[in-house]
């Protein structure tokens, strides 16, 4: 009897990094993206880091692990409670296979500053009392500026701030609705 090896089995090959990396980021919502390595690899998952203006300066630039990002097989990370603050972050994702490491990192930093707002859809429903006024794509902690005045009466315009969805207007009948929303 004999044992034969193959080259493949003693020769490391080297781990390919994941491809087309890139963030979306639409109202303050931070997916990152990138393409799977199903070919050079079956088995990899993936973890994902990020360094922000803190951590480069006053850490000796620490990689900070994202929290829900580590050894997921999936291609896409939500980074939105990660990326809090209005610094520039870099970013990096590793692929792990068969105990190979490679990291890949994004070209550019990352702000949320950068991310797409989203005009929100408003839908009125005059039936009855109260009016309900209520909005779609809005962010969770986004405060809406509702105005509302009775119709001829537009230099008494009383400013109401909610975050209320829907929001509701009581003794609202006749009245036109203007909305700011910041």
């Amino acid at each position: 009897s004999f044992l034969m090896l193959s080259d493949s089995l003693l020769i490391p090959k080297s781990l390919s990094t994941p491809l087309n990396a890139s963030m979306h980021s639409v109202n303050m919502k931070h997916i990152l993206k990138w393409s799977l390595l199903q070919a050079s690899c079956p088995t990899a998952n993936y973890s994902v880091q990020f360094q922000g203006e803190y951590e480069f300066y006053n850490l000796n630039g620490t990689w900070v692990d994202a929290y829900d990002c580590q050894e997921i097989s999936k291609n896409w990370c939500d980074l939105t409670h990660d990326l809090a603050s209005n610094s520039d972050y870099s970013i990096r994702i590793g692929t792990n296979c068969d105990g190979q490491k490679s990291w890949a990192q994004l070209p550019a930093t990352f702000n949320r500053r950068d991310t797409v707002l989203l005009v929100p859809k408003m839908t009125v429903n005059v039936e009855g009392d109260p009016i309900q006024v209520g909005f779609s794509t809005t962010l969770s902690d986004m405060t809406v500026n509702l105005n509302v005045w009775q119709e001829g009466d537009e230099q008494n315009i009383p400013v109401q701030g909610t975050m209320a969805n829907p929001f509701h207007f009581r003794d609202a009948q006749n009245s036109a609705i203007l909305c700011h929303c910041f």
